[in-house]
């Protein structure tokens, strides 16, 4: 049956606010998930990633399509409008050394055409392919952004898109995977729990399965 977002099926009321990057899961996510890509624009294949609405098909669009694909069309109703979206998903996370495929936001209420100059680019990375779609190959971990500009014919305005690269093994989240990340995990050896740093891979514990992905990962993103 059809999922109402912002409203009953038969109730009269309707929601009165702002929704941006609609995100529909199958499964609970881990605090360390949430944290990761709360800011973030996701793929559309992430695991358990069921139905993804991005909202930026921009003015005149009724029909919304679900970046997981699968034919999942949303449908504006009840006197929902456009406009320019506050929410803070301006990062694009990368998972070294894997490039990572983007596109730059903004869209025309006049339907003008648009064009995006970038302004500064990233240092810790390489962009490649043509505005606004863009591919950022990572060369270092950590954070890193450029700056670019959305304009028409009279008027622009300045975006700024921020990269964090995950390299497997860094630990403390600098980006390295060094001594650091290695003393983490022995201090932390046989710990249970959730959302442990030192739990690399996630399965509660601290273990050799930990302290291999380190090993074996040592050096990179540095």
């Amino acid at each position: 049956f059809p999922l109402n977002i912002g409203g009953g099926g038969s109730a009269p009321a309707t929601y009165h606010g702002a929704l941006d990057e609609i995100r529909i899961w199958r499964r609970a996510r881990t605090a360390r998930e949430i944290q990761r890509d709360m800011n973030a624009v996701l793929v559309g294949n992430e695991t358990g990633l069921a139905a993804y609405y991005r909202l930026d098909e921009g003015h005149g669009t009724q029909a919304l399509n679900s970046a997981t694909g699968g034919g999942l069309t949303a449908n504006l109703a009840n006197g929902a409008r456009w406009f320019g979206s506050q929410a803070p998903i301006d990062t694009v996370n990368v998972f070294f050394p894997n490039p990572r495929a983007f596109r730059l936001g903004g869209f025309d209420i006049n339907n003008n055409a648009l064009s995006y100059p970038v302004l500064t680019n990233p240092t810790r990375g390489v962009l490649s392919g043509n505005t606004p779609d863009l591919i950022y190959t990572p060369v270092r971990g950590g954070q890193d952004q450029m700056t670019y500009r959305v304009q028409d014919q009279v008027s622009f305005q300045n975006g700024l898109a921020k990269f964090r690269t995950w390299v497997p093994g860094d630990v403390n989240g600098d980006g390295c995977v060094n001594d650091n990340d290695l003393l983490m995990v022995l201090f932390a050896f046989g710990q249970t729990g959730s959302n442990l740093l030192e739990d690399v891979n996630e399965d509660g514990t601290v273990n050799d399965n930990d302290l291999l992905i380190v090993l074996f990962n040592f050096g990179a993103g540095c």
